[in-house]
């Protein structure tokens, strides 16, 4: 029996309605989610 955490990091504004839905559907499939922070990108990147 194993566990698996997996990390995931992508561009997106929580505001935005795309990305609540993308993680509304990892929720269904996770048993375990949690989103560590959400911070503005840097303008030099």
């Amino acid at each position: 029996y194993f566990d698996y955490l997996f990390y995931i990091d992508f561009e997106a504004s929580m505001a935005d309605p795309r990305a609540q839905n993308a993680l509304g559907h990892l929720q269904e499939f996770a048993t375990f989610l949690r989103v560590l922070g959400c911070y503005p990108m840097d303008a030099t990147l």
